[in-house]
């Protein structure tokens, strides 16, 4: 549903239908191919992202400090003029800037699921124990980067209360970064930063249609979905598990509705935003109960190929902090005036969705919960000795792509 949702959001501004049948060809398509073709899309899509993401940062200085066509330097005005908190839904005082920030919280969300799509690969991945955990580390560095400098620019670029950021457009006029380059006199950078703002999008919906795929395929390892998901052909792709993940993908053609593109993103960004939650949930839980195993087994951590900082601790608060968001990401339904059965639905089905399978599969199959000292922490690992030898790094520019990439 994350893929449809973004989608959804972005692909919208070039004739829709067209654009949207286009993009969701192309990632089936190169979904069925060779999990290569999948890995050298995503690498040639994240090199035009950073190089955009590096021109919007210059940009942004540039327009900042009044080297715009307008000629207008900005500085931190903004940060006391109107300053970063809006009232929300008309509520006046510390608790509409209370809500409004935490109803951008929530957004924030959808904006951060994903990364931990690298440890989906792992199956896939010639040497895991070298990949993965370089992989895990950048995603940091780079969530550092692109995240938390990208927030502190568009809050310097583009005031708090700017009309057009709650325009309702649902498409890529919306962006901040859109925004602060119309609103400084550039004519022609918009369509750029639109071009890669779809490119973007058509990476993330790549993305979600292979990580779906995977899922499936270990659940019918696992015996918990049909065995025909886990059937592959001759390249090791399964493929009924891509057209099942790909499956979802079509609902980008709500955007087409009487609603528009607006509304369809509000719904599946609701419904893919409690999913992320949920699943980052479900992800910090399996690794309290793993960390418990590991100790009741007497298993020394540093042994392990890589081991997480502040652990347990930083499982338990994102748990709880995930499980805190997923409760309340629906809260403004329930404000006088405000009530919206679709919205209702959008934010919290998801978890009735979570909920349902996990306990009728406990009836029906009648399975409990293992011991922290019976779990098996062994079965499937995987053995470094059979690891294929990656070639390393020579040239200057393969060192840089090995440290970009």
């Amino acid at each position: 549903m994350s893929a449809a949702a973004v989608v959804v959001s972005y692909w919208t501004d070039i004739t829709p239908a067209v654009v949207i049948t286009v993009g969701l060809v192309a990632i089936l398509a190169i979904n069925l191919m060779n999990v290569r073709f999948f890995g050298e899309a995503e690498v040639i899509t994240a090199s035009i992202k950073i190089l955009c993401f590096l021109g919007l940062v210059i940009v942004s200085i540039v327009i900042t400090s009044g080297g715009a066509p307008n000629g207008e330097s900005i500085g931190f005005r903004y940060w006391s003029k109107p300053g970063p908190f809006t009232d929300y839904n008309g509520i006046k005082g510390n608790t509409g800037h209370f809500l409004a920030f935490f109803s951008a919280f929530i957004n924030a969300s959808f904006s951060y699921i994903g990364v931990e799509t690298v440890i989906v690969a792992a199956a896939e991945t010639m040497n895991p124990h070298k990949a993965i955990p370089k992989a895990v580390h950048r995603v940091t560095y780079r969530i550092l980067f692109f995240y938390v400098l990208g927030t502190l620019l568009i809050g310097m670029i583009v005031p708090s209360n700017d009309p057009n950021l709650v325009s309702g457009t649902g498409n890529a006029n919306s962006s901040p970064w859109v925004i602060a380059i119309k609103n400084s006199g550039i004519s022609v950078l918009p369509s750029i930063v639109n071009a890669c703002i779809l490119i973007s999008a058509w990476s993330a919906g790549n993305s979600y249609c292979y990580i779906g795929s995977r899922m499936l395929v270990a659940l019918a390892a696992d015996h918990q979905m049909p065995q025909f998901f886990a059937k592959v052909n001759r390249q090791g792709v399964p493929y009924y598990a891509v057209l099942a993940s790909f499956a979802f993908g079509p609902l980008a053609y709500l955007s087409l509705g009487s609603g528009g593109a607006s509304q369809a993103f509000t719904w599946l960004l609701n419904l893919s935003t409690v999913a992320g939650l949920l699943a980052w949930m479900t992800l910090c839980i399996c690794y309290i109960r793993y960390h418990h195993a590991c100790v009741a087994q007497g298993i020394d951590r540093n042994t392990l190929p890589m081991k997480g900082r502040l652990q347990p601790l930083a499982a338990y608060v994102g748990a709880i902090g995930s499980g805190i968001i997923t409760i309340f990401s629906g809260f403004s339904v329930f404000l006088k005036g405000n009530w919206d059965t679709g919205s209702f639905f959008a934010s919290y089905i998801g978890i009735a969705i979570y909920i349902i399978p996990y306990v009728v599969w406990k009836i029906v199959k009648r399975t409990k919960i293992a011991r922290a000292s019976e779990i098996d922490l062994f079965s499937g690992r995987f053995d470094p000795a059979g690891a294929v030898k990656e070639k390393e790094p020579v040239t200057k520019w393969e060192k840089f792509l090995d440290w970009l990439l």
